[in-house]
């Protein structure tokens, strides 16, 4: 008996991992990016970031907010925040609106839509983990934010004729190196 339900936990574990991969693989070819889930050390730094504006109830966007870790974090984080998620990537839509809807916190939103289409006039801050070739193609949409938005960028950072890099944070992580923090040039 305890064989059997070991087989079928380690079948179903596998499957999972298989699906994983099919999944990470297909969203890789169709977007040229894949979902990579942010790092503790990376989402404390970026969660210190924010808190050191000292906004009290900012609009928080995660453009390519994946399973929604970071979206949840911040949310939980700061209550009177509104944080919202966005990906193209169904299955991560998916999973994200899922696990808020199940635990929460109520202030965590995710749309299934592409970030060009989002209105970000009223978006305090944009926080992001996207690779710096789909970067430079949102730095024109990214124009529509505030004048006194804020834009944190994990790994890589936007391109300066644009931006301005008001702080580099060095995360210690190999993978995610520095939070870029940038504004919009005056």
């Amino acid at each position: 008996m305890t064989e059997t339900l070991f087989t079928i936990l380690y079948a179903m574990v596998t499957l999972g991992i298989l699906a994983t991969a099919c999944i990470y693989s297909y969203y890789f070819h169709k977007l040229g990016v894949g979902s990579a889930p942010s790092s503790a050390r990376a989402r404390r730094a970026i969660f210190a970031e924010i808190q050191s504006l000292g906004m009290t109830a900012p609009a928080i966007v995660d453009m390519g907010s994946g399973a929604g870790g970071l979206v949840r974090f911040i949310a939980r984080a700061m209550p009177s925040a509104t944080v919202t998620g966005l990906d193209l990537s169904v299955p991560a839509h998916g999973l994200a609106s899922l696990r808020a809807r199940i635990f929460g916190p109520r202030n965590a939103r995710f749309q299934l839509m592409d970030f060009n289409n989002y209105d970000l006039s009223k978006t305090d801050i944009v926080v992001t983990y996207l690779p710096g070739a789909i970067l430079n193609k949102l730095s024109d949409h990214l124009k529509t934010l505030p004048k006194d938005a804020v834009v944190l960028c994990l790994s890589y950072p936007l391109p300066e004729n644009d931006w301005t890099m008001y702080r580099e944070i060095r995360t210690g992580n190999l993978f995610e190196p520095a939070l870029y923090c940038h504004r919009a040039k005056a």
